[in-house]
């Protein structure tokens, strides 16, 4: 699961690896046993792990309600969910921390990443849905 926010310039908030500070890609990851039972709410489950995913990356603090989901695909033999805020966030704390460095990219740089086939096909479905 992960969380598309974008800037005004048309920028993605994204994370790099961290190993890697080119190799960026968007806030999110796994769901964890305190987010909740996939089986039983998968949705809500996978909101709660997406806010938990942006307060610890990024600093940002919003609300299961505060986000829906704008796509699903599979990604590495699971799904992934990609969620888009429905209230602007508050600014995220930039720079680096134990997950990576936090920054505004251009939508380019997250397609040359680890994850950068996902990336692509996700933005181009999204871009074809504005259409």
């Amino acid at each position: 699961m992960c969380v598309l926010i974008r800037d005004a310039q048309g920028r993605i908030l994204a994370i790099s690896r961290p190993n890697n500070r080119e190799d960026f890609g968007l806030i999110g990851g796994g769901v964890e046993r305190t987010d909740g039972d996939l089986d039983a709410d998968r949705e809500g489950t996978l909101r709660r792990a997406a806010v938990r995913e942006l307060w610890e990356e990024a600093g940002i603090r919003l609300q299961p309600h505060q986000l829906k989901p704008v796509y699903q695909a599979q990604a590495r033999r699971r799904y992934a969910t990609v969620f888009v805020p429905t209230v602007p966030p508050d600014p995220p704390r930039l720079g680096l921390n134990e997950e990576g460095w936090v920054a505004w990219v251009e939508p380019e740089k997250i397609c040359s990443g680890s994850f950068g086939t996902y990336n692509r096909k996700l933005l181009h479905t999204l871009q074809a849905t504005r259409r």
